[in-house]
């Protein structure tokens, strides 16, 4: 066991002292310097293609390479020199290059043949020359590369790795109409990276519809796998509308060759003729859509309504092919029998199988003021049916509301037959048309009369009815504050502080969690806190208080509470910050603002 540990640490040390010494060795074989030989050659793996293709383009030369100790080390890090590209650029564009070398030692000899790969794009078509190039004391040839313009026939050769489609659904639309752009990629071998533009207009308003879709089809006898884009394109002027070809750049495996390539295309140019506004179209806002309708709904039956009573109206607009910016707002007629208060309109766009969905929602709170039949004018919304080129009308019907009086309101009475005078004198048939004249109007007198003592003592009753619940009302109320003060006062000298603090975090509590009882808990807390003051309501709080922040705070709260739709905005922590702040200052806080007593002392 002793011997193979020893072993075990003694072998590194030998290979070390023996790569050291072959090192040394090879070192004395090198020189210090490089010098160059050989030719220069230039080749292109295609001399005529198509103008969405890429060239391979391949430089080869060979130089006399002697190596040192230090770069002999580090064979992959070592730099060689590249070739001058001169005016390459001019007419193609370098998408990627390459380098290898492979070095050589034959009886002494050391030769490094350098490989550079360039993949270039032709910019133009036509007949364009790959200039020389220059290396050290070498030089090229020049190559002539033909490009022809479009795209290449897939029967003529293998079919391409990638591709691009372009398409509008329609070939003529109107000024703002829906127009859908389908752009599709398609790839046969696995793609390792690439870059694929979207179109932009400076004439249209544009909007892509979902994220991408990934599916596989059948092109050339052979399946790629695809990579759909669409966009909605809506046009703000008439006139043609050039959507610029597309362009791909990227790299893709190619498995048959065993190899990565550079791969480009570009989609072909798409135009559209877009029409003005159609000359027999009546309203006032030009629509273009495929479909839309009208709605509206109530939050209770308008049936039933008296003065005072209020109630909320909803209409709603739905479109197919239109964003719901394009959507006009609804114009409201005033109504003598109502006040009406319009909400904050709520628009909304989705994505459907026909394009775009959109809607948009109009709130208005309606309170009656007045006794009657309302009378609610038609809504009407004039559209242009793209599908049929016709104008279309979405209405929603005019419909009549009747108001009742209310419950205050005293309504009239018939005269009651029953009641008329029973002295009133029987007269012969012969008279009886002549009796109904002459006693028709002393009848409804003589009514009148029988009724107005009844009518006094009903009124007299109900202010009867009042003053006693007043004067019961005042005299609870000085009660309730006269035990309130002594039972403060009992609050103070036995346990205050314990109860005012558990109040208090009760309330904080509901401040954090954001509870609608918070409220309540705050006027207890400032009963317990201040029980020298007569707090009975958040508005008695607030002057007591005095502080701006806290005010505007809870008017936040109030506001998010008690909405029609609920907020909750309203910070949680600094209304927290700010109470302990406020209690923290004692009294003194309120101190320059104590509110007047409700009943004043004896």
């Amino acid at each position: 066991m002793v011997s193979k540990l020893k072993q075990s640490n003694t072998t590194p040390i030998n290979t070390m002292v023996i790569r050291f010494f072959v090192a040394i060795l090879l070192a004395f074989t090198f020189s210090a310097a490089p010098s160059y030989s050989g030719e220069l050659n230039v080749s292109v793996d295609r001399s005529q293609i198509y103008e969405n293709e890429t060239v391979e383009l391949t430089i080869m030369g060979n130089l006399e390479l002697e190596l040192n100790f230090s770069n002999l080390l580090s064979l992959r890090n070592l730099e060689l020199p590249a070739p001058d590209v001169g005016n390459l650029t001019d007419n193609f564009e370098i998408i990627d290059q390459q380098q290898k070398y492979n070095i050589q030692s034959i009886n002494g000899e050391n030769n490094a043949a350098i490989t550079w790969v360039y993949t270039i794009a032709p910019k133009k078509t036509g007949s364009l020359t790959i200039p020389e190039f220059k290396f050290k004391e070498q030089t090229s040839t020049p190559i002539t590369v033909n490009v022809l313009a479009g795209k290449g026939n897939p029967t003529e050769g293998r079919p391409p790795l990638v591709f691009l489609e372009a398409e509008v659904d329609k070939q003529q639309a109107y000024v703002q109409e829906q127009l859908i752009y389908t752009l599709r990629l398609y790839y046969a071998d696995n793609l390792a990276s690439g870059d694929l533009s979207n179109p932009e207009l400076s004439n249209a308003i544009i909007e892509q519809v979902g994220d991408q879709k990934k599916y596989y089809r059948m092109r050339h006898n052979q399946r790629y796998e695809v990579i759909e884009r669409k966009f909605l394109i809506f046009p703000q002027q008439s006139g043609e509308l050039s959507i610029a070809p597309q362009t791909f750049s990227g790299t893709i495996i190619d498995t048959r060759a065993r190899k990565r390539r550079h791969v480009r295309d570009r989609s072909p140019e798409v135009k559209v003729t877009i029409l003005p506004p159609a000359s027999e179209f009546t309203g006032r806002t030009w629509l273009p859509a495929i479909s839309l309708n009208l709605s509206e709904k109530w939050d209770k039956a308008p049936e039933n309504l008296t003065v005072g009573d209020s109630l909320t109206r909803t209409i709603s607009v739905q479109a197919l092919g239109l964003l719901g910016s394009a959507l006009p707002p609804i114009e409201l007629s005033e109504i003598d029998y109502f006040k009406q208060y319009p909400d904050q309109p709520a628009t909304e766009s989705k994505e459907h199988q026909a394009g775009v969905q959109s809607s948009r929602t109009d709130s208005i709170a309606m309170v009656a003021i007045k006794e009657g039949v309302a009378t609610l004018p038609e809504v009407r919304i004039p559209w242009w049916d793209t599908i049929n080129g016709v104008e279309r009308v979405a209405i929603i019907p005019s419909r009549q509301i009747p108001i009742g009086a209310g419950a205050t309101a005293s309504t009239p009475k018939q005269p009651n037959v029953a009641n008329q005078n029973p002295t009133t004198p029987v007269l012969p048939p012969s008279n009886i048309e002549n009796a109904v004249d002459s006693q028709a109007p002393k009848a409804a007198i003589n009514t009148d009369e029988v009724q107005e003592p009844s009518d006094n003592a009903l009124l007299y009753g109900l202010i009867l009815l009042l003053a006693v619940g007043w004067i019961t009302t005042t005299v609870f109320l000085l009660r309730r504050t006269t035990h309130s003060k002594e039972t403060a006062r009992v609050s103070f000298d036995v346990d205050e502080d314990l109860t005012e603090k558990a109040a208090f975090q009760t309330l904080i509590n509901s401040v954090q969690q954001k509870s609608p009882q918070m409220l309540g808990e705050l006027v207890q807390w400032a009963k317990l806190k201040w029980p020298e003051q007569p707090l009975y309501s958040i508005a008695d709080v607030k002057a007591l208080v005095a502080n701006e922040e806290f005010s505007e705070l809870i008017t936040q709260v109030e506001a998010a509470l008690y909405a029609s739709k609920p907020d909750t905005t309203w910070s949680s922590e600094t209304l927290a910050l700010v109470l302990n702040k406020i209690r923290s200052q004692g009294s003194s806080t309120a101190a320059s603002s104590v509110l007047p007593s409700l009943y004043p002392t004896q």
